[in-house]
């Protein structure tokens, strides 16, 4: 900063001195005084409005006192004429530095406001948002950490080749380069080393004034596990039909969700507050069916039609049901088999002794197989 200081103080000096040389050698030619707007258009651009003031009145005394003095006066006999000039040009000069100023402050205010209008959706995301410049990270949002796991403070600066597998680099540099916008997957590669499938949709924008480019990011871990899970459960039944059907469809989904139990029960004729079911696995075995009321259990929502998620503490939430005590049931998923006329027809379910993260894939993995549990029932 003191270096431009003296670097502007030394220019605005330099012109001054020059427009007055001129004036000495030639004082009767009245078109060499123009030559001081140069001085005051370097200080309204290098000075801040003190400094161009400044420099406005050390010219005024210049011109007013301290060449007359020297026996050179303005051209035509009129004094004034100069200083006028210096005074509107100066003037002229100021007004337009405040509108210059004005306009730049509104810029930024409105440059501001899109940052903080991005920042604060980028936040409430469920998915992963990058901004990067020539493949530098600028900035990341939360859950873009959370997915890469490591702090944002830490990703800021770093490539984005640094979480992505080193044989995808070459795919990642040519959309950066080209700019596309379509959506593309790759391998991922979190903090840690771990690798993990990882979809990426980028755009090119401008953030904080400076071309760059948004990438939102999403972890296909838990699609690839619903996906691998659907395709393990369907290639086991695909052949079974009729009571086998049931067998195979619960051993298939306690091994692919990783559930302790899983079991189909069907409402039992002339009643629609017991349930009896049609095939249990328990514990990577098939057991024997077994009937019970549906009041006081988790069960008992389901008959409402809508599939019921209790990743936690199930047992606190149904305290009148003794089976979930008994078998230490920590988590509970289920959905309703109904028919054409969505009467209900019975129920199928998942349960863990764990805690369950990811409950929203195992509900909809058994809504798919309900629809063709109904089928074969």
């Amino acid at each position: 900063r003191g270096h431009y200081r003296s670097g502007a103080v030394l220019a605005v000096g330099v012109t001054a001195i020059g427009c007055f040389a001129l004036i000495l050698l030639r004082p009767h030619v009245g078109f060499n005084y123009a030559f001081l707007f140069l001085s005051l258009f370097l200080a309204s651009l290098l000075f801040n409005k003190t400094g161009a003031v400044i420099t406005t009145l050390l010219l005024l005394l210049v011109v007013s006192l301290i060449l007359p003095a020297l026996g050179i006066s303005p051209p035509a006999n009129e004094p004034a004429a100069v200083p006028i000039f210096l005074v509107i040009v100066s003037a002229l000069l100021q007004l337009h530095r405040w509108h210059r100023h004005g306009l730049e402050h509104e810029r930024y205010a409105e440059l501001a406001a899109s940052e903080e209008r991005f920042r604060s959706l980028s936040e409430v995301s469920f998915e992963g948002i990058v901004v990067a410049q020539d493949g530098c990270i600028i900035d990341i949002n939360e859950r873009g950490a959370a997915i890469l796991g490591a702090p944002r403070n830490l990703i800021g600066g770093r490539s984005v080749l640094d979480f992505c597998a080193p044989e995808c680099h070459e795919n990642v540099l040519q959309n950066i380069r080209s700019g596309s916008e379509q959506v593309y997957e790759v391998i991922g590669q979190r903090a840690d080393g771990t690798r993990f499938p990882l979809e990426l949709h980028g755009r090119q924008t401008t953030y904080l004034g400076r071309p760059v480019q948004v990438t939102v990011f999403r972890d296909l871990t838990e699609r690839r596990r619903t996906e691998d899970a659907l395709l393990q459960i369907a290639r086991g039944v695909s052949t079974s039909i009729g009571e086998s059907f049931f067998h195979s469809l619960v051993a298939h989904l306690a091994q692919a969700l990783e559930a302790d139990y899983a079991f189909v029960g069907e409402l039992i004729p002339g009643s629609n507050n017991h349930i009896g079911t049609i095939a249990v696995h328990a514990n990577g075995q098939p057991v024997a069916n077994f009937e019970y009321p549906l009041a006081g259990t988790p069960c008992e929502k389901i008959m409402e039609l809508q599939p019921c998620s209790y990743p936690q503490g199930v047992q606190a939430l149904f305290p009148s049901d003794p089976r979930l005590a008994a078998l230490d049931i920590e988590a509970y998923v289920g959905a309703p088999l109904f028919d054409s006329s969505r009467q209900p027809l019975g129920l199928i379910a998942v349960l863990f002794r764990r805690p369950v993260e990811q409950h929203e894939r195992i509900a909809s993995t058994l809504q798919i197989f309900a629809a063709r549990a109904t089928a074969a029932s």
